[in-house]
């Protein structure tokens, strides 16, 4: 998310030259430590050793950034509030507003400032002399380079066929007024026929010294693997188990909390339009269905609690910093009435990272139960049960992370058939500093229980930027 650093960062290089003159604070006047990468371990070291605490390393993007802020800079206000805030994002960005080293365009920029004409920093400072802006960007590009001939997006593999997809294009800004609100909207340009077009839109504002309320549409706070941002994975592609059991993104309101005092404790309630199930598991939920009006559909109630007792765990799902032990665990319950079904659903889950070394578990379980009168064509005509469960380890070294991952799933839990199936996958990722650009090479290798073997494993690469 966004620094409470009170200086504006844009896009345009005139508008930035402004502001910086204008009287904001030097961004070398607030030290804030550097991004969790590969390459930045012996500085994170550094700042361990300065601040003396265990979440100092991680003091990278997202809830991991702000946590530490609010625990050792009070200037810096309600930075907790700001963390809970910021796991509903999937486009969780920098948590800094200092020049990359090397980019001599920002430090161009920083160094020049005082040169723009005085009527334009004047108007530059009242105007924006209280907003920040970050925009972002996330491009995903995957070739399909070896596909299993039984392969096929209906049952949540990545290709059916040999070639390429554009699997992410997003485009968007976050922003903060004062310190009081916060705000977000992107859109995805890889949106199929028929689904919005809006990824997210949302604004957030402060309750308390560590709570907010955040509306609009966004993330729905439930599944530790479908809060990780999609920029943040160690493997290219999310768990198969959670496209298929988590409401992702929704209409509706979240209060929420960030006690990085209290053992990082995080919790969320929400509120939203109810979740509908596509008719085929591996597809999911329907994403924001009720974006123009809730007309169908009732109500869904979220709720999360979390906790990081010995130092924040960071926005990537892999160890960028090599450093000390540290942990997160977590659950999730969410209860909607949807428009055909009556749906409920619960989980746990486990994020722990050391040395560079990663394991990320989670287990989930829902049930699906047909309305008597759905106020929309049914896509259940019986109850159902479902079941998952998900570990990844992984480990990272300089700009290289392997990672292995093994999911169990059972679509109804009320019998044994050859739905019930295991997947194993392997990703090899290669970053450059900052994880501005990734390029990771995944393999799936499917295997049913009972049923008769498919050749449906896939290989696959993916060339990532995120901006």
């Amino acid at each position: 998310m966004l620094s409470n650093s009170r200086t504006l960062k844009l896009p345009l290089a005139a508008l930035g030259l402004a502001v910086l003159a204008a009287g904001a604070p030097a961004l070398a006047d607030h030290h804030l430590p550097g991004e969790a990468t590969p390459s930045a371990a012996p500085a994170a070291a550094s700042a361990e050793k300065a601040c003396d605490c265990g979440d100092c390393k991680d003091a990278g993007k997202d809830g991991g950034h702000h946590g530490h802020h609010g625990k050792h800079n009070k200037a810096t206000g309600d930075a907790g509030a700001v963390a809970s805030a910021a796991g509903l994002s999937d486009m969780a960005g920098d948590a800094e507003f200092d020049c990359d080293d090397g980019d001599t365009v920002c430090l161009e920029a920083k160094k020049g400032a005082d040169k723009s004409p005085a009527w334009m920093r004047r108007i530059a400072g009242k105007a924006f002399g209280r907003v920040q802006i970050e925009p972002h960007t996330l491009l995903q590009s995957q070739f399909a380079a070896m596909v299993g001939d039984k392969a096929s997006f209906d049952h949540g593999d990545r290709a059916e066929r040999m070639g390429f997809a554009l699997r992410r294009a997003r485009f968007g800004a976050n922003g903060r007024f004062g310190q009081a609100a916060e705000f977000g909207a992107y859109l995805d340009l890889t949106a199929m026929p028929g689904t919005p077009l809006v990824s997210e839109a949302w604004v957030a504002l402060t309750t308390g010294v560590h709570s907010s309320i955040t509306v609009g549409a966004y993330r729905t706070p439930y599944s530790r693997g479908s809060m990780v941002t999609s920029a943040r994975m160690a493997m290219a592609e999310r768990p198969h188990a959670i496209i298929a059991m988590a409401p992702f993104r929704q209409v509706g309101a979240t209060w929420s909390g960030h006690y990085p005092d209290i053992a990082g404790l995080t919790w969320y309630a929400g509120v939203y339009n109810g979740f509908e199930r596509q008719t085929n598991l591996y597809r999911g939920f329907n994403e924001f269905s009720s974006l123009g009006g809730n007309r169908d559909a009732g109500l869904a109630l979220v709720g999360r609690l979390s906790a990081e007792p010995l130092g924040a765990i960071g926005a990537e799902v892999y160890d960028a910093t090599g450093g000390g032990l540290r942990l997160a665990v977590g659950g999730g319950y969410y209860q909607s009435n949807g428009p055909t079904s009556t749906l409920r659903g619960y989980g746990g889950d486990l994020h722990v990272k050391v040395k560079g070394v990663h394991l990320m578990a989670e287990w989930l379980a829902d049930s699906a139960d047909p309305k008597e009168k759905p106020t929309a064509p049914a896509t259940l005509n019986a109850s159902r049960a479902h079941q998952a469960m998900v570990a990844e380890l992984g480990y990272t070294t300089w700009r290289v992370t392997v990672a292995a991952r093994m999911q169990q799933i059972d679509p109804d839990t009320e019998r044994t058939d050859d739905q019930d199936e295991q997947i194993y996958s392997g990703c090899l990722s290669y970053q450059v500093p900052k994880d501005r650009v990734r390029l990771q090479l995944q393999y799936d290798h499917r295997t049913e229980t009972t049923g008769p073997g498919l050749d449906n494993n896939v290989l696959f690469a993916q060339l990532q930027l995120f901006l």
